[in-house]
């Protein structure tokens, strides 16, 4: 084992002799060029810049093994929109406030998962709760069925676009609507159409914005 004490001054090796510890000092640049020999790989001092990200990014995650697979944690603020829903059009329905994970391979949409949090949450920290989203598709999880649509992402940029495309695509009932106000279906968005999504209509997701960033 190597122990290396890093000061102010400089950095310090122990050496071992006979039981007796002593301390070396060498520079910064010898540690790195003996590491690097080490591991048989190039060590680079250049920070690697972060991509172009979508407006409302909270969170990137890059996976070392594929430069091509990444995930981006997204907000959205609350909206009126339309659903098609099954098959049936709703217009100017009120849509909560979310937090929507994008998970990217080869430049496909691999998965998507989406919460909803409530309105008067402004500042994303790692504590703020998450709740069930109430439709399209997500089940108990977060995890969102798209069915066979296949979106294709070229930049993660490009993600900024994923929520609209999402609402856009039919829904269905494939999974239990979870509110608190007994509504589901067709129920639902009739009681929707011209208000905002009630805050405590919201049922608990039992997860914070930190756990799903860190997952």
């Amino acid at each position: 084992m190597i122990n290396i004490r890093l000061e102010e001054d400089g950095a310090f090796v122990e050496i071992k002799k006979n039981k007796v510890s002593t301390w070396k000092k060498v520079s910064v640049e010898d540690i790195v060029a003996a590491l690097t020999k080490s591991i048989g790989k190039r060590v680079s001092a250049t920070p690697e810049p972060s991509p172009v990200l979508p407006p409302g990014t909270i969170g990137y995650i890059k996976y070392p093994d594929n430069p091509k697979h990444y995930t981006v944690v997204m907000h959205q603020n609350a909206i009126r929109g339309s659903i098609e829903y099954c098959d049936r059009p709703y217009d100017n329905i009120g849509i909560p406030a979310s937090i929507w994970k994008f998970e990217v391979i080869e430049n496909r949409l691999y998965r998507t998962d989406v919460w909803a949090i409530t309105q008067e949450t402004k500042i994303m920290r790692p504590e703020v709760p998450l709740y069930c989203f109430p439709f399209y598709n997500v089940d108990s999880t977060g995890k969102l069925c798209m069915g066979a649509n296949n979106v294709k992402i070229e930049a993660p940029w490009e993600l900024f676009k994923a929520p609209g495309t999402i609402m856009a695509m039919p829904s269905t009932r494939a999974y239990p609507f979870r509110n608190n106000a007994g509504l589901d279906g067709d129920s639902l968005f009739r009681n929707l159409q011209g208000i905002d999504f009630p805050d405590n209509w919201l049922v608990p997701a039992n997860k914070t914005l930190g756990q799903i960033l860190n997952n």
